[in-house]
């Protein structure tokens, strides 16, 4: 499921979207995520892709992805966020976003 950016509003105005599930999920409305709140107990990230400082888009892998979060983990990347996948299909976290600089 991707998304929802009208519970994302709710949730924190248009800068909040919300991911659940396993499917690859892009942040969209030319926003760019800079952070990331978990919002179920066990939620892992299999996967985070960043844009670096040339614009491209590559892996990231901070220590906080492949392990079990909890509801209300709350971790800052040190790289804009352009896409995320979780590993199950309750899994659900908030990607907090702003547009890119």
């Amino acid at each position: 499921m991707q998304g929802n950016q009208d519970l994302g509003k709710i949730l924190g105005g248009e800068e909040s979207q919300v991911v659940v599930g396993v499917a690859l999920y892009t942040v969209t409305g030319g926003l760019r995520g800079y952070a990331v709140t978990c919002r179920v107990d066990g939620t892992i990230i299999s996967a985070i892709s960043v844009q670096d400082e040339g614009g491209s888009a590559r892996a990231y892998t901070p220590t906080w992805r492949g392990i079990a979060l909890l509801q209300g983990d709350y971790f800052v990347s040190k790289f804009p966020i352009v896409s995320i996948t979780l590993t199950a299909a309750a899994d659900s976290v908030i990607v907090h976003c702003n547009k890119p600089y």
